[in-house]
């Protein structure tokens, strides 16, 4: 009982708007309008007028009473907004989350960038993407796919360089790249891409081990007094580590180091300065 109130208030107010909107459109009070002046009132709430449906409710002159046309308004649920009032919501709370996710996405990139060896930071840079978009998808694929920037399914070297450059130095880039490029033809397909990432658990931690040797000790040195990892040892970073100096000796040694004077000392300078024989 209480139900069928509401709906008669409800259908009384959609009544009276209705015939308030005929009345605008007959002008000469003729009690009929045409059939564009109905789809008029119909773009006003943003919906499409289906011609077929209201042909029937034509008289001979193409006009329609307005008895009809509310009738029919109020079948069809023209003026319950409803719906139309949760889906701006939804569409604006969905735009509001997929801006905190883009934000989010970046941060994470950002932090994950700086950590662990090629393949780990292969697997974190695609963490993000792959919270949306793998329903469907691997974790190798979307890897590859976060690497192939122009998504033509293959990564090139520059495309590659471009991320391997923030964990490994180019040369041992170069190497890892041509471990995968097993075809030879200067790209990584999606095969040998993944050919390289399935390698067994154990495979993986010894080919890291060996990797890890590659590594001479003046750059592993070098690594270590580089604290904030931006591929260079600043001031403050070398002091701190040369506190059996006084401090004007350490920055003797660190300005002979700074070939290049822009305060600070990259891996090629630090290499220069170990190759220095002890007077």
């Amino acid at each position: 009982m209480a139900f069928r109130m509401l709906r008669n208030k409800r259908n009384a107010r959609w009544n009276q708007k209705l015939q308030e909107l005929f009345q605008e459109k007959d002008k000469n009070q003729s009690g009929s309008i045409s059939l564009e002046q109905m789809s008029d009132i119909f773009r006003i709430y943003k919906v499409e007028l289906n011609i077929a449906h209201v042909e029937s409710l034509l008289d001979p002159n193409g006009q329609i009473k307005k008895n009809d046309l509310i009738d029919y308004c109020i079948e069809a649920k023209l003026m319950d907004l409803t719906d139309i009032t949760k889906d701006r919501k939804k569409a604006k709370e969905d735009k509001v989350k997929e801006k905190e996710d883009k934000l989010r996405e970046t941060k994470e990139n950002k932090n994950e960038a700086k950590k662990g060896t090629l393949f780990g930071f292969l697997k974190k840079n695609s963490f993000c993407q792959e919270k949306k978009k793998e329903a469907k998808m691997d974790r190798v694929e979307a890897a590859f796919n976060k690497l192939d920037k122009d998504g033509d399914g293959y990564i090139d070297w520059e495309e590659f360089k471009q991320v391997a450059q923030n964990t490994v130095d180019v040369e041992k880039a170069g190497r890892i790249f041509s471990a995968c490029d097993q075809s030879g033809d200067k790209k990584i397909s999606l095969e040998e891409f993944r050919t390289m990432a399935n390698i067994k658990k154990e495979e993986v931690m010894e080919s890291e081990r060996k990797l890890q040797n590659d590594l001479d000790k003046v750059e592993a040195a070098f690594r270590k007094l580089d604290k904030d990892g931006d591929g260079f040892i600043d001031w403050n970073e070398f002091k701190e580590v040369s506190k059996d100096l006084d401090t004007k000796e350490a920055k003797n040694i660190f300005d002979a180091c700074d070939k290049s004077g822009d305060n600070k000392i990259s891996l090629q300078e630090f290499r220069c300065m170990a190759s220095m024989k002890v007077e």
